[in-house]
């Protein structure tokens, strides 16, 4: 009797905390989802229209996700700069990856003519191009984070900072163009001008290095993680640019 009594009025006293305690455990633990909706997953035939039509969504939503993610890394778009989300946006673009890759591999038992096998060719090609580009970011993400900690007392530093958020500032832009233009053919020139001024400015910022770097105002930063900084973000925006030139055909439909 003592027991259940006891247990009944711990009950009647803990009942109207729970809520309290479930959002504050759903503070501290975060759920994240663990199972991505894709267009893939909706479609239940082997026709390769659908099946190709899928994967050109599932592809686009994947491309934003990675340019949101490279803009996210490098300070851009005024958010705060959290390791963690940045984590987290990682994983489920790899995840989406995984899922993607796995699905072009059985669609390749449907029938499909020349063509469409092409076109899956293709997608697939953006997809890994697409996950080279984030993952490019994320290898260095922890150089981006000491270049923006020490770019108050060091001027070079924050002009390094500044130079590489423009040039995924003009891939974005580059990118959010492409409805404005006519033609695939089009949309494809501007996004290789973009790319070849991408790379010119480069080479102009590493010869603007080189001739500082017996400068005093370098002696004091690690002028080799600055470099593969630049590298790094000049690939990531090099390969994010190459899977929206092979992605043109089908910028119109979506």
């Amino acid at each position: 009797m003592f027991h259940t009594t006891f247990n009944i009025i711990l009950a009647i006293i803990r009942t109207p905390l729970l809520g309290v305690l479930l959002k504050v455990l759903h503070r501290m633990f975060p759920a994240h989802a663990s199972e991505l909706h894709l267009a893939i997953d909706s479609i239940n035939t082997t026709l390769p229209e659908e099946v190709i039509h899928a994967l050109e969504k599932d592809t686009k939503e994947l491309l934003t996700r990675v340019e949101q993610y490279n803009r996210h890394v490098l300070y851009l778009d005024h958010t705060a700069h959290y390791p963690q989300k940045t984590h987290d946006d990682y994983a489920i673009i790899k995840q989406m990856e995984e899922k993607l890759l796995k699905y072009i591999i059985t669609s390749h038992t449907f029938e499909l003519n020349q063509e469409q096998s092409h076109q899956i060719h293709v997608l697939n090609d953006i997809i890994i191009q697409a996950l080279t580009s984030s993952k490019d970011l994320k290898d260095i993400q922890h150089h981006i984070i000491n270049l923006k900690d020490e770019s108050i007392q060091h001027p070079l530093l924050a002009d390094s900072l500044h130079f590489f958020q423009e040039m995924m500032q003009k891939t974005s832009e580059s990118i959010h163009s492409l409805n404005n233009a006519t033609t695939a053919e089009s949309n494809g020139e501007s996004l290789e001008t973009t790319l070849t001024m991408l790379h010119a400015n480069d080479d102009f910022y590493l010869e603007n290095i080189t001739t500082k770097r017996n400068a005093t105002e370098i002696n004091s930063v690690n002028i080799s993680e600055v470099i593969k900084t630049n590298r790094y973000v000049l690939l990531s925006c090099d390969s994010l640019l190459k899977s929206y030139i092979d992605y043109t055909p089908y910028v119109s439909k979506y």
